[in-house]
């Protein structure tokens, strides 16, 4: 079992996962998780993943009072099969934002696509930024301008033989363009051509048919089990 706390106030980045224990040890473990997370004042969530154990932690984190939001699909892409270029509106501009650059108008965008308070999309960026390291891990960011103007945002993150993307998002007035599209596979071709050759992501709903499309398909579904700390 991991856990872990960044101290950002949204519960996907205070969390459990990869469980893996007994019924003599699970529910105590259920208790002291919630003990960790209250004594730091932080919401969290407990990922499940289809290879936990016991195979009843769902319905032991439900009688603990966790409450069960929309899954998430996890996709997978073989990078041989993405295009050479990246598509989209011939009016989009695609550019490579370096980690210890992961500030000014690439966290604005991404405040304003994710509906983040700017100070809580600030703090992501500098945990972005910390996480940047090791001989075999790259991060970076990608901003997509439209006449100049900034209006999508994406992340690579490439470590373990697999190039993650993260962080998709476009401003709502232009979406719909296929801009979130070209953001995504900008960071893969820059991957494939470091020699990765699977991508993966975590979709939203509104992404899901847009991976699918790319070439994305699904293998499995990451339940997720919130507190957001209120009243326990």
């Amino acid at each position: 079992m991991i856990r872990f706390a960044t101290g950002l106030p949204l519960p996907p980045f205070n969390a459990v996962m990869r469980t893996r224990l007994d019924e003599g040890t699970v529910d105590r473990a259920i208790e002291q998780s919630a003990e960790y997370f209250t004594a730091k004042k932080l919401p969290w969530t407990w990922y499940v993943e289809e290879t936990v154990t016991p195979g009843d932690l769902p319905e032991r984190l439900t009688a603990a009072g966790r409450v069960e939001e929309a899954p998430e699909p996890c996709m997978a892409i073989d990078m041989t099969l993405l295009p050479d270029t990246p598509g989209g509106p011939g009016s989009i501009a695609i550019e490579k934002v370096a980690s210890a650059e992961l500030g000014g108008e690439y966290t604005e965008v991404l405040s304003a696509g994710f509906g983040l308070p700017p100070e809580i999309a600030r703090d992501l960026a500098d945990m972005i930024r910390s996480a940047a390291t090791g001989e075999d891990v790259t991060v970076s960011g990608y901003l997509g301008r439209v006449q100049g103007i900034a209006v999508a945002t994406a992340m690579l993150l490439a470590a373990g033989g697999v190039a993650g993307i993260h962080n998709v998002t476009t401003l709502a007035e232009y979406r719909g363009h296929g801009i979130g599209a070209a953001l995504t596979v900008a960071p893969l071709i820059e991957a494939r051509e470091m020699g990765y050759r699977i991508g993966t992501l975590q979709s939203s709903v509104m992404g899901y048919g847009v991976y699918q499309r790319l070439g994305f398909r699904e293998y499995c579904r990451l339940r997720q089990f919130v507190w957001m700390g209120a009243n326990e």
